[in-house]
């Protein structure tokens, strides 16, 4: 199955959209009758899936009256303060799977490396993108204006410069001085640096948009997922960039409006089956109205507001992160636990 995308308009009734792509995917697995079931496929993991193609989310966050939901699944729990951990812990720039611990979250503990990281993943691109070039010498001064500095000199008269890149707060400052750019963009899976990363980024990058409605600036996010675990991953990947779009929100001003999630390989696992099932069938099920969240920033305080924010989440030294955002009126049914495929 391909090409299918799922739209909701009410931020209220968001998580329709996630449960027709559940079961669309489902389909394809026989959770549900098929007439052109897909076939069972092998994969790194060793847990066999079933994959669609070019799957698509497209939500609401914001409620009619200016409400900020968080798109987070109701018909079964959400760990949210994990899921926020993991935000933070991206924003922080961090690796450290010891300091995503201290958060709250254990989700990487399967990809830790010896040295006690997940390598080169979203929070080193997401902050400190690698940039490194050879130049020659007569373009020094050029490059050192751009924030690069000299790493080393060649004999043939060139010189290596590097500089890392900190997309988010370069996003930020993009969207609050030149909004309406269509330049926004902030990417985490680095061809270069896939052999340095024990789990190469799935969700591979995304695009903010700035558009007026009823000349007000609303801000809509797209995300591009290269391969999509629907079951376990999609409820935590849309309420995270959920989490972001409000935040990029707060602190330009704009209005959160859409978020957007496009997966070019959505998949079930085998092994998540009934577990799929009881999310898509089960008559007591019914989804709640999902929560609010606000973080803890002055509405359009841009880069300064950014800044005073991440200083604070670097120094969180435990599970507790109310002094970063607020979540109100999170009700949920029970979880729903299946195994991750490693």
């Amino acid at each position: 199955m391909h090409g299918r995308n799922f739209v909701t308009h009410s931020a209220k009734d968001w998580e329709t959209s996630y449960t027709n792509l559940l079961g669309s995917v489902a389909i394809n697995a026989d959770v549900v009758e098929a007439t052109f079931p897909a076939d069972v496929r092998q994969n790194r993991t060793g847990d066999d899936d079933v994959p669609c193609f070019d799957f698509n989310t497209n939500i609401c966050v914001l409620g009619e009256n200016g409400e900020r939901f968080l798109p987070a699944v109701t018909k079964k729990k959400l760990f949210i303060n994990s899921m926020m951990a993991e935000l933070i812990w991206f924003l922080c720039g961090d690796t450290d799977v010891a300091r995503l611990k201290t958060l709250g979250s254990g989700i990487w503990n399967e990809w830790m490396r010896p040295d006690g990281s997940i390598g080169a993943g979203y929070g080193r691109m997401w902050r400190a993108f690698p940039d490194t070039r050879i130049v020659h010498e007569s373009q020094e001064d050029e490059f050192l204006s751009r924030g690069f500095s000299v790493e080393g000199e060649l004999s043939d008269g060139g010189i290596v410069v590097h500089r890392d890149v900190d997309q988010i707060t370069n996003l930020i400052d993009a969207l609050v001085n030149n909004p309406y750019s269509r330049r926004h963009v902030v990417w985490a899976f680095n061809p270069a640096y896939v052999d340095d990363t024990t789990l190469p980024p799935c969700h591979m990058g995304f695009v903010c948009q700035v558009m007026d409605i009823e000349g007000v600036k609303h801000l809509n996010m797209k995300v591009l997922m290269r391969s999509w675990d629907v079951f376990l991953g999609g409820p935590f990947n849309i309420a995270s960039y959920g989490a972001l779009l409000h935040l990029l929100s707060q602190l330009t001003g704009y209005k959160a409006n859409r978020l957007s999630i496009g997966a070019v390989d959505a998949h079930l696992y085998l092994n998540h089956r009934e577990q799929a099932k009881e999310h898509l069938f089960s008559e007591e099920r019914e989804p709640f109205t999902p929560p609010t969240i606000e973080w803890n920033v002055e509405e359009g305080s841009g880069v300064e507001g950014w800044k005073k924010l991440v200083s604070g989440m670097e120094a969180l030294e435990g599970k507790d992160h109310s002094d970063i955002y607020t979540v109100e009126g999170y009700q949920s049914h029970g979880p729903l636990k299946a195994p991750v495929a490693t």
